[in-house]
């Protein structure tokens, strides 16, 4: 096989876009609907865009009042949406994007109580202040300015068994024996019909007034996690866990003494209570969306079937997969398997938001979420509180192949959680590796390129966006991926990102072919300011020593073993690479 197309395989790196004048906004061309938009009409009839070719940005919360005016206009050019913002906010948006999507923002099932203090310890926060809510209202108190409201207008005193029965207890129907959060927040019983009318009431009042298309229910997890109390961590006499035998869930009917069957709890709770959100909030002509947190679904004995709905309805219309991308091997798998067969193989939105510390593990989630995303998917990358941009977004393989409902059907290598998985797109494909050890992967065809994505950043505070690049190391027949890692394939194309401005080849020159320890590249006249980069024939970048005098970048290649490799340097903004050859 032919190790490189000559007319094709250059690596380049280029700046994107970073002055305002370009009037860059993303994605380049508008994209059609998403298939879960045709089935309901959202307020204001806005649409999700169709993320079948393109990796579409939802952000977190993002207020105009924090950004400038600028970073405004890029956000809204940029991004499909947002949560937790008012409506004269939202407008700001929907000025320069009248399609732009906002979420209000509720816990899946905790209350916030009047004040820190109402909690028991422990908690993260105390005294008189209270954790307030973004409600047409303005930043309130939910439980002063709209649960205590509706609890006088349902004629349920606060003395009442009706309104002890809404909070979640553990042996006994007592204040004393309540359940909560240490944020710290009050966690609701979801079984009382009371609560749920409270919450649907409440939600669509939040969305009608401040003109949000859904609702973001954070914290839709086990409540069996440390956070929640009393737990087996905590000082004597409250070190046991809440719902462990010899204590129990009260109302709950089996005795709960492992974790396996505390998940099939948490399963028969949130199944009907999602369900009854579900179908008010898809009532009459205009629907709104039901999007839980359900974090990276990676906890082995507690598998969240409830996203699926059974016979008596669905319970979502898709949800946020938070820190996506951050576990490895056996737990990356389960986040990547649980997706498929809970959201995107099922149709659902998916919203990957991830925290990743260096671009090489933006790559990386790119990957993981290019592997699993449907045509209802987004993604974010947050490194900061701001307005964000980063190549990884950019990269264009074409319309991607349609996602299973199981993703066993994308495993070319391995088995079980140790597996090798393919996904096609029109030029390229994405493959990801679930096992604890590096797999070797044979490309079919020549004209491959792994993409390398680097830079981005904030946005600054006149629009413009970071230095950012985006290489493509032309591999050949075999491409190596690492452990808990993907790698992103581009074939014979360039990316969508424009042209890249690579120093021809003859401008440059390498020698001796074949190199006896060390080899020597020739730098075209008036170029400085050099990188060098080695790659092996599948790819992988490896370390490399050199040194530069008078025009010349000598490299030590005496501790590699002999075959073919891949140079690149990097000079003055331009990029050249060639073949290197390393004798026995």
């Amino acid at each position: 096989m032919k190790l490189f197309k000559t007319n094709i395989s250059f690596l380049f790196s280029l700046a994107l876009f970073t002055s305002p004048a370009q009037q860059h906004s993303w994605p380049p061309e508008a994209p059609g609907l998403a298939p879960i938009t045709l089935t309901m009409t959202l307020p204001g009839d806005r649409k999700l865009p169709s993320s079948e070719r393109w990796n579409l940005i939802w952000a977190d919360q993002l207020v105009p009042n924090w950004i400038s005016d600028s970073q405004m206009v890029f956000a809204a050019n940029h991004y499909i949406g947002t949560q937790k913002i008012f409506k004269a906010q939202a407008s700001q948006f929907r000025t320069v994007n009248p399609n732009f999507l906002v979420v209000a923002y509720h816990l899946a099932s905790g209350l916030n109580p009047a004040m820190n203090s109402d909690c028991p310890d422990p908690k993260d926060n105390t005294g008189t202040d209270f954790i307030g809510v973004i409600a047409p209202k303005g930043y309130i108190s939910e439980y002063t300015e709209y649960f205590q409201p509706w609890l006088a207008a349902k004629n349920i005193s606060e003395s009442s068994p009706a309104f002890e029965a809404i909070f979640q207890h553990f042996d006994e129907m007592r204040k004393d024996k309540r359940v909560w959060h240490r944020d710290p927040y009050w966690l609701m019983n979801m079984d009382n019909g009371n609560w749920r009318d409270y919450l649907s009431e409440t939600c669509l009042n939040w969305m009608k007034g401040n003109e949000d298309e859904g609702v973001f229910f954070d914290v839709a997890v086990e409540t069996s996690a440390s956070l929640y109390n009393p737990n087996t961590f905590n000082p004597a006499p409250g070190n046991f866990n809440w719902w462990e035998n010899p204590h129990a869930p009260f109302g709950y009917p089996d005795s709960i003494t492992t974790r396996q069957q505390f998940a099939g709890y948490m399963n028969s709770m949130y199944l009907p209570y999602f369900q009854e959100v579900y179908r008010s909030f898809h009532l009459g002509d205009t629907s709104y969306l039901v999007l839980p947190n359900v974090d990276q679904m990676i906890t082995t004995v507690y598998d969240p079937t409830w996203l699926g709905g059974d016979a008596n309805g669905e319970t979502v219309d898709g949800a946020m997969i938070e820190s996506f991308g951050h576990a490895n091997g056996g737990d990356m798998y389960l986040t990547l398997e649980r997706v498929v067969r809970h959201i995107t193989g099922r149709g659902k939105i998916l919203i990957a938001q991830s925290y990743p510390s260096s671009s090489s593990e933006n790559a990386r989630l790119i990957g993981m979420f290019m592997l699993v995303k449907n045509e209802n998917s987004y993604v974010n990358i947050l490194s900061s509180s701001g307005v964000e941009w980063y190549p990884e977004y950019e990269i264009d393989l074409g319309k991607q192949t349609p996602i299973p409902s199981d993703l066993n059907a994308l495993r070319v290598q391995g088995s079980g959680s140790s597996s090798l998985w393919r996904r096609e797109y029109e030029r390229g494909a994405v493959l990801c590796n679930t096992s604890s050890a590096s797999m070797m992967y044979t490309l079919s065809g020549d004209g491959w390129s792994i993409l390398i994505p680097s830079g981005g950043g904030d946005v600054g505070t006149d629009g413009t966006m970071q230095a950012q690049s985006i290489e493509m190391i032309p591999v050949s027949s075999s491409v190596s991926v690492a452990a808990s890692d993907c790698v992103i394939l581009l074939r014979d194309v360039a990316t969508g990102l424009g042209r890249p401005n690579a120093l021809p080849a003859e401008k440059h020159t390498i020698f001796p072919q074949p190199a006896l320890g060390y080899a020597t590249v020739l730098v075209a006249d008036g170029k400085r300011n050099h990188t060098v980069r080695l790659f092996s024939i599948s790819g992988v970048e490896l370390p490399i020593v050199f040194t530069e005098q008078s025009g010349k970048i000598y490299l030590d290649t005496r501790s590699y073993p002999p075959g073919t490799y891949t140079v690149l340097v990097r000079s003055d903004g331009t990029v050249f690479h060639a073949r290197l050859i390393i004798a026995p």
